[in-house]
């Protein structure tokens, strides 16, 4: 499914959103778990044996080109009428891959843009810190991605990263071993 162009508006609150869109999903496997489970004459027994065949398949969901406008009670402009914040989001992304059990063997977690401006009046802790440091505002991203290899019994850290616009980065990948699916 892909949903376009959407703008709401309640009261002051102002939000649009570009698209969000997901693929890959199936509720195939639960159904056949479900079918199979009436057939045997006993539902409980046949659902509990194996509760996590009851996961659907997942796949992705992607969103991009969020913005929200609300007015900030807590922080005033100089004429003394709430201030307005405004968050962005260029683009997020969920995705994962394939499923051992109902369970996902790789996911990939991402935000990209994540962004608002930030008042020279700010109060509250850790925004204030930032004003305080000269920035008039943040955008940052951010993302995990990692599979696990059920034959090598490792998990494979191929990406955990964040970064800020004029803050900078950091990024790490990791192999964990003795990764069994007990788990």
């Amino acid at each position: 499914f892909r949903l376009e162009g959407f703008d709401l508006k309640g009261g002051p609150i102002k939000a649009a959103l570009g698209t969000f869109s997901g693929s890959g999903f199936s509720f195939t496997p639960t159904l056949k778990v479900l079918a199979e489970a009436f057939g045997s004459g006993n539902i409980e027994t046949a659902i509990a044996a194996n509760p996590l065949k009851l996961i659907p398949k997942l796949g992705s969901i992607k969103m991009s080109g969020l913005a929200i406008e609300a007015p900030d009670d807590k922080t005033k402009d100089a004429a003394g009428k709430p201030e307005i914040i405004k968050l962005g989001l260029r683009a997020s992304e969920i995705t994962v891959g394939a499923q051992k059990d109902g369970i996902p063997t790789a996911i990939k977690v991402s935000f990209d843009g994540l962004s608002m401006p930030i008042s020279p009046r700010e109060k509250r802790d850790g925004l204030k810190d930032i004003a305080a440091l000269g920035y008039k505002g943040i955008d940052i991203s951010m993302g995990v991605a990692g599979a696990w290899a059920e034959a090598k019994n490792q998990f494979d850290i191929s990406n955990l990263s964040f970064s800020g616009v004029d803050m900078g980065s950091i990024g790490i990948s990791a192999l964990l071993g003795n990764i069994t699916k007990d788990v």
